[in-house]
C-alpha cells in the first residue's frame, strides 16, 4: 500500500464497507443461481473456495464495529443497544414474511420453488424445508390440511427458504453484538477473540447445536459468531489496522494477503476450465476426508474463516488506495446491494425462483452464455434496489423542505 490514503468518499458514510457489503450479495448471487441452474449434491456453497455467507456475516460484523466505536466511546452503550435491537426486529420480521410469502408461493400453480426450498446436507441426501426439523436430521414435507403449529414454527424461525437463514443468523448476531462493543470498547478485544474462538471450537469438534431454528441446522451460531465478531474487531480497529498496513512490514504483508486473495478465488474458475468438472469433485472427495472440517461451508471451516477475513482486508485496502479509479465505478454497480443488503437478499431469492423455472429452456447454452445470464440477474437486482434507494433518499429530502 501507498504512504497516503487515496478514499475520498463522503464523510458522513465509509462506502468503501457499502461496496464490500455488495461484493458479498454478489458472491451469494454467483453461487445461489449458478446451484440453481446446475443442481448439485453437493452442500451450498460447497463449489466455491469464497463462501458469499460468510463474506456477508464478516462484512456486517466490520459495519456494526465501525459504526459503533463513536456511540460506545462515547458511553452510550443503551443507544447502540436499542438500535441493534431494532436491526434485528427488523430482520427477523423479513425473515417471517418471506417464509409465509414463499408458503404462499409454493402453492401456485406452474411456480416451482423446489430451488430454495431444498438443500443437500451431504451428497445424495437432499431435504424439504417447509417443516420443522426433527431431532435426528432435516425437514419433511408440508402437508395439507395445514397443522395448526405452522405459526408458531414460523414465528420460531423452524422452516423456511434456505437462502434466508443467513438473515435469521443475523438477526441473532445483532442481538448479542453489544456484548462485543462494551467489549472492544475498553479494549478487551483479546478476551472477546478468546471467548469468540472458544465456543467455535467446541461447535467445530461437537457439532453443537444450540437453538431450534431452522437456520441453526446448516449455520450454527456458535461457529458463525466468530467470524461476524472478527468483522466487528477488524471495523472498530479499522484506523489503526489501514495505519498498520501503511509501515513497510504492512505493505509487504498487504501484497501476499492480495496475491493469496486473487489466488483463492480464482482456483475454482482455473480448474474448471481446464477440466469441467474437477472442482466438485475435489471438494467431494476433500469434504468426505479426515480433513473436511478445514473446508466445512457451513460451520465454517477455518479455511473459510480465514479467506473471508483475508478479502474483507485486502478489499478495504484496495478501495482505500485506489479510491478515485475504482469508487465511482464500483459505487455505481454494487454499493446500493450493500446499503439495502436486506432486500438484497429478498430480490435474490425472487431472482433464484425466477432463474429455476426457466433453467430447463437455457440449459442447452455454453457455460459462458449462462453466466452472462447471471450476470444479468445480479444487475437486475443492482439497479431495483438503486432505484429504491433513490426514491428513498428523495422521500426523506421532500419531508425535510415541508418540516
Amino acid at each position: 500500500m501507498a504512504t497516503h490514503v487515496d478514499y475520498s468518499g463522503p464523510a458522513g458514510r465509509d462506502r468503501r464497507i457499502d461496496i464490500l457489503r455488495g461484493a458479498s450479495i454478489v458472491l451469494l448471487g454467483l453461487q445461489l443461481i449458478v446451484h440453481v441452474l446446475f443442481p448439485s449434491n453437493l452442500p451450498f456453497e460447497a463449489t466455491a473456495t469464497i463462501s458469499g455467507i460468510a463474506f456477508i456475516v464478516v462484512t456486517e460484523g466490520a459495519l456494526v464495529g465501525m459504526l459503533y466505536r463513536p456511540r460506545v466511546a462515547s458511553g452510550i452503550l443503551g443507544e447502540a443497544i436499542l438500535r441493534l435491537a431494532r436491526r434485528a426486529r427488523g430482520w427477523f420480521i423479513a425473515a417471517v414474511v418471506l417464509t409465509v410469502g414463499m408458503l404462499v408461493i409454493s402453492f401456485v400453480p406452474y411456480i416451482d420453488t423446489t430451488a430454495v426450498t431444498t438443500f443437500a446436507i451431504d451428497p445424495g441426501t437432499r431435504i424439504e424445508l417447509f417443516s420443522p426439523p426433527s431431532t435426528e436430521s432435516g425437514d419433511v414435507v408440508l402437508t395439507y390440511p395445514i397443522d395448526p403449529n405452522i405459526i408458531l414454527n414460523v414465528i420460531l424461525l423452524r422452516l423456511g427458504p434456505w437462502p434466508f437463514d443467513v438473515v435469521a443468523l443475523l438477526a441473532l448476531l445483532f442481538l448479542v453484538a453489544p456484548l462485543g462493543l462494551w467489549a472492544l470498547s475498553r479494549g478487551k478485544w483479546a478476551a472477546l477473540l478468546g471467548v469468540s474462538l472458544a465456543l467455535y471450537v467446541l461447535e467445530i469438534f461437537t457439532g453443537l447445536r444450540i437453538l431450534p431454528t431452522r437456520a441453526e441446522y446448516d449455520l450454527p451460531v456458535l461457529g458463525w459468531q466468530f467470524l461476524f465478531f472478527l468483522g466487528m474487531t477488524a471495523g472498530h480497529y479499522r484506523r489503526e489496522l489501514v495505519a498498520w498496513f501503511k509501515r513497510p512490514i504492512g505493505r509487504v504483508i498487504f501484497s501476499v494477503l492480495a496475491i493469496a486473495s486473487i489466488g483463492w478465488m480464482l482456483l475454482p474458475l482455473v480448474l474448471e476450465f481446464q477440466s469441467p468438472g474437477v472442482l466438485p469433485d475435489l471438494l467431494a472427495s476433500i469434504t468426505g476426508s479426515h480433513t473436511s472440517w478445514l473446508f466445512e461451508p457451513s460451520a465454517p471451516g477455518p479455511t473459510r474463516v480465514v479467506a473471508s477475513l483475508i478479502l474483507l482486508f485486502v478489499g478495504y485496502g484496495v478501495l482505500t488506495r485506489w479510491w478515485r479509479p475504482l469508487g465511482s465505478v464500483l459505487a455505481f454497480l454494487i454499493a446500493p446491494l450493500g446499503e439495502r443488503i436486506l432486500l438484497s437478499l429478498v430480490l435474490l431469492v425472487i431472482a433464484a425462483i425466477f432463474v429455476a423455472n426457466i433453467a430447463p429452456s437455457v440449459s442447452w447454452l455454453p457455460p459462458i452464455i449462462t453466466s452472462l445470464l447471471v450476470l444479468a440477474v445480479i444487475r437486475l437486482i443492482i439497479a431495483v434496489v438503486d432505484r429504491v434507494e433513490r426514491r428513498s433518499k428523495a422521500e426523506r429530502l421532500a419531508k425535510g423542505a415541508i418540516a
